[in-house]
């Protein structure tokens, strides 16, 4: 319901290539992500707007 109709052919192999590159397990590439906004994650692990770097989440 998210991906624009012109996509939805190649969405699934440019998911697997943003997981790849972008959204990484070990450690996510959240400041160069273009599907931020609908991640869940990034509520986990935000990213400070000044300089791009992760911030440490408070446990």
């Amino acid at each position: 319901k998210f991906t624009p109709e012109e996509f939805k052919k190649d969405a699934h192999h440019l998911l697997i290539l943003h997981g790849r590159y972008v959204c990484t397990a070990r450690n996510p590439k959240c400041d160069r992500c273009v599907i931020r906004d609908l991640c869940e994650y990034r509520h986990k692990r935000p990213i400070d707007a000044a300089t791009g770097e992760k911030s440490q989440v408070a446990n």
